[in-house]
């Protein structure tokens, strides 16, 4: 995005297009990344991890862990992926995480851009 804070329509195509089914996984892997990297920190911190979770909670009113269960996935899912072992998900790590759990970002497929692309070839 450019410095302006405003989005145009070529911004707006050009982030969409990682949404593509056929964008590779490792571009989608650091555009998720980026996302989930809220403090812009270069990693993803237990309090951003939890926050995602949180935010998942909401938005699945079956999944409904307390504290306690909440800090457990957070610190079971960094004993797993934290290669490093610094407390933080690095972008190595992420993309080995992702390469293993590809489920992981399958939000990050739109079905929808592979028939348009079809109909309306470059």
């Amino acid at each position: 995005m450019k410095q302006n804070q405003v989005v145009d329509f070529e911004e707006f195509v050009k982030s969409l297009s990682i949404f593509h089914p056929d964008t590779p996984l490792e571009e989608k892997a650091a555009f998720a990344f980026k996302i989930y990297d809220i403090g812009h920190t270069g990693a993803i911190e237990p309090s951003e991890l939890k926050r995602f979770l949180v935010a998942t909670m909401a938005e699945n009113p079956d999944i409904d862990f307390d504290e306690a269960a909440l800090e457990a996935i957070v610190n079971t899912t960094l004993a797993e992926v934290d290669l490093a072992g610094d407390g933080r998900i690095n972008p190595e790590e992420w993309l080995a995480l992702v390469r293993r759990n590809p489920d992981v970002i399958s939000f990050m497929n739109l079905p929808v851009l592979q028939e348009l692309t079809s109909r309306f070839p470059a």
